[in-house]
């Protein structure tokens, strides 16, 4: 499991009609992660359900 360290973490997202862009906003020069709308979703159902 990742744990950022307090106050070390910022990302920022933003959505259009086919995709979800991801990036961190401490290191924007780095670029930023693309995902297709209905895999952005899958993640999100996915870390919503229960753990065993």
């Amino acid at each position: 499991m990742f744990a950022a360290p307090p106050g070390r973490f910022c990302s920022a997202f933003e959505e259009t009609p086919t995709a979800v862009a991801l990036r961190d906003t401490q290191n924007r020069e780095q670029g930023h992660l693309i995902f297709p709308t209905s895999e952005w979703a899958s993640l999100l159902g996915d870390l919503r359900r229960p753990r065993a």
